[in-house]
């Protein structure tokens, strides 16, 4: 496999994980880190909770982040006992 700083941009769109690996070392406070956000996540393996952190993280600087829904998941009752359940309910 080419080294990537070589791989022509419309190349480099085309590839997906599984067509390209990385290995990094990573220092050890870095990889504590990364453990505790694989807890946090509760993430099944380190290279999952990497991903996604890598995903978030991107989609906050394209300012795509998945915004909370306002309108209640559901609702419960009638007239005065109706009771809406909200995302941050759960």
């Amino acid at each position: 496999m080419k080294d990537l700083q070589y791989v022509p941009d419309d190349e480099l769109q085309a590839l997906t994980y599984e067509d390209y690996g990385q290995t990094m070392y990573l220092e050890s406070a870095v990889a504590a880190q990364l453990l505790e956000l694989k807890k946090l996540l509760g993430s099944p393996t380190l290279e999952a909770a990497a991903r996604i952190a890598i995903e978030r993280q991107l989609a906050a600087l394209k300012g795509t982040l998945p915004t909370r829904e306002e309108r209640p998941l559901v609702s419960l009752g009638q007239g005065e006992y109706r009771r809406d359940i909200h995302e941050v309910d759960c």
